[in-house]
């Protein structure tokens, strides 16, 4: 009831109900009420002259599916009772409600309550007329959400609609005559109907009617449509009895009329077919024109979407020579790696093999000739940093070559064993590859950095007794060269990120020479990128460049302003670069959190001595 209700209602006077999904026809209820001067007389109900077995009717419904339960109640101002019950449609879908005497002494205002069910769907609709005022109230349910509910009498038309769940409510002052003409009514409507049905038009189903005459005709043709008796029998005689004659018309009927009309309705079928045609040429030019369409835009985006730019084939470009780079930038941390613990543990055929004599030695030379400068400690190191170490400063000029000069023959590399700026930080790409066998001034430099920052005094080299003598300070050593290797593995990981590349085959091609023509954009000049870069960049002077100088180029941003697709390329290749600094930053956290394990268990040290002392003492006791 409440999915697909369509009603007509008309009240008061007469009422009529349809409910699309209660009837199969056209339901109608016709029920009677008084006036606001009621009489005892038949004449005072509206509309309330027909009658059924001498019984005036209150109701008559007509046009509902057969067995539908129709429960009726009429309520005198709350009072009584006068005219309820329930009652079933016969098997036409109709039902008549007789009028009671009741109804006769009703008061200044009549409730009229119709409940019409169809299994689970109800329709509950209560009318109360106010006779005195004219004013009329509606309310109830089962309707669709939003029904248009149209309320009409001879005189006015008024409008209202239920809510969301079905429910409505309204009232209406002044809607009928104070003396309403007989037969008069007033109707409510609910207008819930499908798409293009216009529940307001009854269209009456076509019918054929055959005429024929009342008193028929003669034996002849003459007699037709005459009221002459024939020869089939007294009285009135149809024309038909003449079956010769019925025998010729039915002829020119045939000929005349059906077979006409069957060629009528041949050359209609075909003239159809045909525009059928020609609106089927029409639907293939319009399929082929949009296909066509269709091919151009996909042929227009793929070319759209597949251009890539010229800004994302020079990130490709930059990153050419990145892989090779970070594998040789390995094997150069592992090698300074390896440098640093043969000098730490003494290795033999290195200059810490045969112990720290040696080794100062070879240190101080190697610091006068290279490194020192005479005019530290106020000038106190002039006779140090003498080549010839004869004590005659004048034999010995300042910066001149070895063996007869004083101090470092090179100014650049004065102090470099010991300034980590100079050595290590200030340039990007630094000349060291310890995958070859020419030694170079940077990997000089790094190498005598190191041994300052992180072992300037190597061990005595123990005899075998001493060894035997003395286990645990053997291991403690070796606890101390393992935590100064922690410690320099962090340097030998920077000696490895700033060494240079690996020779490329055809340096034009190779990844840092895009880089290069990237910088002139800049305003650089070439001989100041090599300064800045190196002839081969390093892997921290590549990431260096995709990481915050590729940023700082105007025609980056400019050349954002492309396709969607290039946009999202090049999103993907930030993400990608951001992963791998993100790599070396995690490479980072982890050598630190090493660090400051190292750290935690040297101050832990002496406490576990002591403890463990303590701890041997009592046992000694214990023993004792």
């Amino acid at each position: 009831m409440t999915k697909n209700i369509k009603t007509f209602i008309y009240t008061a006077a007469a009422i009529t109900v349809s409910a699309g999904a209660l009837m199969s026809l056209t339901p109608n209820i016709v029920v009677a009420a008084p006036e606001a001067n009621k009489t005892q007389e038949h004449k005072a109900f509206i509309g309330s002259k027909d009658t059924i077995a001498n019984k005036e009717i209150f109701a008559n419904l007509t046009g509902f599916k057969p067995g539908m339960i129709v429960t009726y109640k009429i309520i005198d101002d709350g009072k009584i009772v006068p005219l309820s019950g329930t009652a079933q449609t016969d098997e036409h879908g109709n039902l008549i409600i007789p009028m009671t005497e009741n109804l006769l002494s009703a008061s200044s205002e009549v409730k009229y309550n119709f409940i019409i069910d169809d299994e689970n769907d109800t329709l509950n609709l209560v009318l109360i007329h106010n006779l005195e005022n004219n004013a009329l109230s509606i309310e109830g349910s089962g309707t669709n959400k939003f029904t248009k509910i149209v309320i009409e009498s001879q005189e006015n038309l008024h409008e209202t609609r239920s809510d969301w769940a079905g429910l409505f409510e309204d009232e209406i002052e002044n809607f009928h005559q104070k003396q309403p003409k007989e037969k008069s009514s007033y109707k409510i409507a609910f207008f819930n109907a499908a798409p293009g049905q216009d529940v307001n038009d009854l269209v009456k189903r076509p019918a054929i009617e055959v005429q024929y005459s009342p008193n028929g005709g003669g034996p002849t043709s003459a007699g037709v449509n005459s009221y002459s008796a024939g020869n089939c029998g007294t009285g009135p005689t149809p024309s038909y009895c003449d079956t010769g004659l019925m025998n010729s018309l039915e002829a020119d009927f045939v000929d005349h009329f059906v077979e006409p009309m069957q060629m009528f309705a041949e050359q209609l079928t075909y003239n159809a077919m045909h525009q059928a045609f020609i609106i089927g040429t029409f639907f293939d030019a319009k399929e082929t024109l949009e296909v066509q369409r269709d091919y151009q835009v996909l042929k227009a985006e793929a070319h759209r979407d597949y251009h890539t730019s010229e800004q994302l084939c020079r990130i490709a470009s930059f990153t050419k020579s990145l892989a090779n780079t970070s594998q040789k930038k390995d094997h150069d941390t592992a090698a300074m790696n390896e440098i640093m613990m043969a000098y730490l543990t003494n290795e033999y055929n290195t200059m810490s093999g045969f112990g720290p004599g040696y080794e100062y030695a070879s240190r101080i030379e190697n610091f006068r000739t290279k490194y020192c400068n005479p005019m530290d400690n106020g000038g106190g190191l002039s006779y140090l940093c003498e080549h010839d170490q004869n004590n005659d400063l004048s034999d010995s000029p300042y910066r001149t070559a070895a063996p007869g000069g004083t101090g470092a023959s090179d100014l650049q590399r004065m102090n470099k064993d010991i300034d980590y700026f100079r050595a290590m930080d200030r340039k990007l790409t630094i000349d060291v590859d310890f995958t070859d066998d020419t030694l170079t001034e940077d990997e000089e430099d790094v190498i005598a950095l190191a041994k300052n920052l992180y072992w300037p005094t190597p061990y005595d080299n123990p005899t075998d007794t001493v060894i035997d003598n003395n286990v645990s300070g053997v291991m403690k050593a070796r606890t101390m060269i393992a935590l100064h290797n922690i410690a320099h593995m962090s340097f030998a990981h920077q000696v490895g990120m700033k060494s240079k590349a690996p020779t490329h085959a055809d340096p034009e091609k190779a990844g840092w020479a895009h880089i290069k023509t990237m910088m002139r954009d800049f305003g650089i000049s070439d001989t100041e990128i090599v300064t800045m870069l190196g002839e081969s960049p390093s892997y921290y002077a590549q990431m260096e460049m995709l990481t915050k100088k590729l940023y700082q180029n105007p025609d980056f941003y400019t050349n954002l302003y492309d396709k969607p697709a290039n946009v999202d390329r090049m999103l993907a290749s930030m993400e990608a670069i951001s992963l791998m600094q993100m790599r070396d930053h995690y490479q980072t956290m982890m050598r630190q959190e090493m660090l400051t394990s190292a750290l935690l268990s040297g101050e832990l040290m002496p406490v576990v001595e002591k403890a463990q002392g303590a701890l041997s003492k009592s046992r000694s006791s214990e023993n004792y």
